[in-house]
């Protein structure tokens, strides 16, 4: 089974233009990311400032937030999850009405995974939960969060 943070791999891995750079961590702050992985999680940011990764303090759940270019092949392949919702062999794929121009989620046995196009930028936003499954709670809230970042952008 391929969990969310591969599933984001899969669909970056599709191109590889230049982006203007903008970092992702400073537009979450801990107490907005608290709600999903508990309070005093801390982020760590890649040295190009397009991945975030917060980790709840047990090390047990974990929110990455990347930012990529939207190219034309990922857009390609955004465009055939857009288009196919539903039980998937990696867990349930839903349609996200009203978050970025477009945006999927994914929510697998272990966590949920958003990928979200808006402009030039394709947002992913994989969470992880070694504890169990993730609620339909977990989801409400990083939407909420994936909402708010997507803005920034």
């Amino acid at each position: 089974m391929i969990g969310p943070t591969r599933f984001a791999v899969l669909v970056l891995a599709f191109g590889a233009a230049p982006l203007a750079a903008q970092h992702v961590c400073p537009v979450l702050t801990s107490a907005q990311v608290a709600p999903l992985l508990g309070n005093g999680a801390t982020p760590k940011e890649s040295g190009s400032g397009m991945v975030c990764t917060w980790t709840a303090p047990n090390g047990l759940r974990s929110l990455q937030v990347t930012v990529a270019p939207a190219t034309e092949q990922t857009r390609s392949h955004f465009d055939m999850m857009y288009a196919k919702p539903g039980k998937t062999a990696m867990g349930e794929l839903r349609q996200e009405t009203g978050l970025g121009e477009r945006a999927v989620s994914l929510t697998t046995a272990s966590g949920i995974n958003f990928q979200v196009v808006q402009g030039p930028h394709l947002l992913t936003f994989a969470y992880a939960n070694k504890t169990g499954a993730p609620t339909a709670n977990d989801h409400h809230t990083l939407r909420a969060i994936a909402a708010r970042v997507v803005g920034a952008f």
